[in-house]
């Protein structure tokens, strides 16, 4: 087999549509379950050289100031109103979308990862 080099995200501004939501228990370094859910949404880039879909983590908890909230507000185009039902897919996958990533350099090695808050659905 050929070693191939690496096709990371390149830091920066790209584009692309979300493809899927994913519910997870949320879990820390060792893979132990902390007792709350985490969104996974995934994100197909335009630029064809990236073989791979980066993730966007939202904790689920939706409320007016949670990561999810913001998120749903920007696609919404409007504020959350309490006691409302959102269906999560319909708002948030299938979705032309841009977003900044950035490099996230960890003891396991260097990770490309969608800044909080940059992922904007495009009109």
């Amino acid at each position: 087999m050929k070693v191939e080099e690496s096709k990371g995200l390149p830091e920066g501004l790209h584009q692309g549509t979300t493809t899927r939501l994913e519910l997870r228990p949320a879990v820390d370094k060792n893979k132990k379950e902390l007792g709350w859910k985490v969104y996974e949404l995934f994100v197909r880039v335009d630029d064809k050289q990236v073989p791979f879909e980066p993730k966007y983590s939202l904790p689920a908890t939706l409320n007016s100031s949670s990561k999810l909230g913001r998120t749903i507000v920007r696609f919404l185009g409007r504020e959350l109103k309490v006691g409302e039902e959102i269906d999560m897919e319909k708002v948030l996958v299938g979705k032309k979308v841009s977003f900044l990533a950035e490099d996230d350099v960890t003891a396991k090695g260097t990770f490309s990862r969608i800044v909080e808050d940059s992922l904007k659905p495009l009109k």
